[in-house]
């Protein structure tokens, strides 16, 4: 629902302020990453949870899926690191840097990283040749959270530093290298396939002059990182989402995002930025 404690007037202002547009209908597109994260860690469903999920997406099934049917976005899934195998399902791209990342760090090869960083950016110039004007992230995977945790503390290291983000994790964050400075290799350190392709994706997408909406902590995740190494970007990026999950707040405040979307679930492929493509194609539009 519409957040009531939130300015509708105002976050509509401070939209149409920063996002130009002239063309309606709104040009758009989901993307959905796939990726499990810690597979060789305490791991009981062995990506048998993210393969149905996916396999539900590809089958058209699910909120986010009707949602996107509703406001005519095609849905395009990308497995980069989903623990079982997606061969079958029809309707997903299978890019498949590894079979899910590691516990703890490094959670993938520096190649591998640099391939899903890559795999990003070329679908962002696919959705540019598609004349894509916004397009909405959403994930898919098992214990996601915890690689969007150790991202997030490795880009604010200096602001986490001895909290209890900081603290919950195994990870000696003092000696990564400058994410700013070395992304990709920080990525394959902290990161998950899924988060390090988006954030290729973000970069591509907004260069192409496409405005990007996540809205959860692990699009999150790759949206904070995106900006911290590329600051000129954060006027493409948008959130609506609004709910108290102590670390998508963080990067919303980071990311200059006040939410009106207000729902209390974090984990639905996507459906708050698919949800935020009609809020902003009404903004666009009154």
């Amino acid at each position: 629902m519409i957040s009531k404690d939130m300015a509708w007037k105002d976050i509509s202002q401070k939209i149409l302020n920063k996002v130009k547009i002239d063309s309606l209908p709104l040009r758009k597109a989901i993307v959905i990453a796939g990726g499990d994260t810690a597979v060789d860690g305490q791991n009981e469903t062995h990506g048998f949870v993210s393969f149905h999920e996916m396999r539900a997406l590809a089958q058209g099934v699910g909120a986010v899926s009707a949602v996107a049917r509703k406001i005519n976005a095609p849905i395009y899934l990308v497995d980069t690191g989903l623990e079982q195998d997606t061969s079958s399902l029809r309707g997903v791209l299978m890019k498949k840097m590894r079979n899910g990342t590691h516990l703890g760090t490094p959670a993938m090869s520096v190649e591998e990283a640099k391939y899903a960083v890559s795999l990003g950016m070329s679908v962002g110039k696919s959705l540019a040749l598609q004349k894509v004007q916004a397009v909405a992230l959403g994930n898919v995977g098992e214990r996601c959270m915890l690689s969007a945790l150790s991202v997030t503390t490795a880009v604010l290291k200096d602001d986490l530093q001895g909290s209890v983000f900081d603290k919950s994790l195994k990870i000696q964050f003092d000696k990564l290298e400058n994410f700013k400075e070395n992304p990709v290799s920080v990525l394959s350190k902290t990161g998950s396939t899924e988060i390090a392709m988006l954030f290729g994706l973000i970069v591509q997408s907004v260069r192409e002059g496409i405005y990007v909406i996540f809205d959860n902590a692990v699009t999150g995740a790759a949206a904070l990182a995106a900006v911290t190494v590329y600051p000129e970007i954060i006027d493409n990026i948008i959130s609506f989402a609004e709910y108290d999950e102590p670390l998508y707040k963080i990067q919303a405040k980071k990311l200059n995002q006040r939410g009106i979307l207000k729902y209390n679930f974090t984990k639905a492929q996507g459906l708050g930025s698919a949800l935020g493509l009609e809020l902003l194609e009404s903004i666009i539009s009154v």
